[in-house]
C-alpha cells in the first residue's frame, strides 16, 4: 500500500531544486491563528518557467478522498494564493468527474508523476504576512533541516574514515607482532640448531629447563661480548687463556690420587 512518504517522495523528485523550492505541511499562517495546511507547496524559481506557487493536497486512500470531497472549500484558505491546485494520489483514488473545478490530478506512479489531468491556471491572490509568514518557517525548518543532514552525511564520512584508519593500524600490529614472533622462533631454531638439539629431541621439556631466563640470557651475553664464537681466533684465544690452568689440573690430579692411597692405607 502506498503511503504518503512515498507521495512526497515523488513531489520531491519532480518538484526538485534549483528550479523549484518545495516545502511540506504549510499553513495559511503561523501559531494560534494556523487554521489550514497544504500539504505541500512548490514554488517555481525560474522565470524563464514562470514563477508560480503550487500547491498539494496528498490522498492516499479512497476514504481521504471522499473525505475531501465533502468539504472542497477549506483548502481555499491556502488554494487562493496559487497558481495552481492539486491532489495528488495513487492510481484510482479519484474517479472521473469527481475533482472539483480548479484542481488537478497527478497519479503516482512507479516512474513518478503523472499528470492525469492538467490544473487550470488559477489568479492568485497577493500573498499576505501571515501566509509569508508560514512559507518562511517552513523555509528555515528546511534550511536548517539541510545543514544537519550535510553534518550527518560528513560526519559519517569522518567516522568511517577514522574506523578504517584504526583498523588498519591494528592490522599493522598484528603483523608486527608476528613478524616478530616468527624472527623468536626462527633465532630459538638456530640456537637449537647450534646446541645440537634436533627435531623431537626436547620431548621431556628439558630444553626449557637448559635455557633458563636468567642464566641462560647471562651465559649467551657472556659469550657474544666476548666474541668467543665470533671466528676461529677467538676460539684460540680462549684456548691460550684457559691452558695454565689445565696445565696445573693435570699436576694436582695424581697428587690428589697419592694423597688417596694414603688416605686408604691408614684405614
Amino acid at each position: 500500500m502506498m503511503r504518503s512518504a512515498d507521495v512526497r517522495a515523488a513531489l520531491a523528485r519532480k518538484f526538485a531544486a534549483p528550479e523549484y523550492a518545495l516545502f511540506y505541511e504549510v499553513g495559511d499562517a503561523t501559531g494560534g491563528r494556523s487554521r489550514r495546511w497544504a500539504d505541500a507547496i512548490a514554488m517555481g524559481l525560474w522565470p524563464s518557467r514562470g514563477l508560480a506557487l503550487q500547491g498539494f493536497e496528498i490522498k492516499v486512500s479512497r476514504s481521504d478522498w471522499l473525505s475531501e470531497m465533502r468539504n472542497p472549500a477549506k483548502a481555499e484558505a491556502i488554494a487562493r494564493f496559487c497558481t495552481y491546485w492539486w491532489i495528488v494520489t495513487p492510481p484510482g483514488i479519484v474517479k472521473d468527474g469527481e475533482l472539483p473545478e480548479g484542481w488537478g490530478l497527478y497519479e503516482v506512479q512507479a516512474n513518478g508523476l503523472r499528470c492525469v489531468k492538467q490544473a487550470p491556471k488559477l489568479q492568485p491572490q497577493p500573498i499576505d504576512m501571515p501566509f509569508l509568514a508560514a512559507l518562511l518557517r517552513r523555509a528555515d525548518e528546511h534550511a536548517k533541516a539541510t545543514v544537519h543532514e550535510a553534518v550527518q552525511k560528513q560526519t559519517e564520512a569522518l567516522r568511517a574514515s577514522v574506523a578504517t584508519q584504526i583498523k588498519a593500524g591494528v592490522e599493522e600490529e598484528r603483523r608486527h607482532v608476528r613478524s616478530q614472533d616468527e624472527a623468536a622462533r626462527s633465532t630459538l631454531e638456530a640456537i637449537k640448531k647450534a646446541a645440537g638439539i634436533g627435531p623431537g629431541e626436547d620431548t621431556d621439556g628439558m630444553l626449557g629447563r637448559w635455557f633458563d631466563e636468567k642464566s641462560f640470557g647471562r651465559a649467551v651475553g657472556m659469550v657474544h661480548r666476548l666474541g668467543v664464537a665470533k671466528t676461529y681466533g677467538g676460539l684460540a684465544h680462549l684456548s691460550k687463556q684457559l691452558q695454565p690452568l689445565l696445565t696445573m689440573a693435570g699436576a694436582i690430579e695424581p697428587l690428589l690420587a697419592a694423597m688417596r692411597s694414603d688416605e686408604d692405607e691408614a684405614a
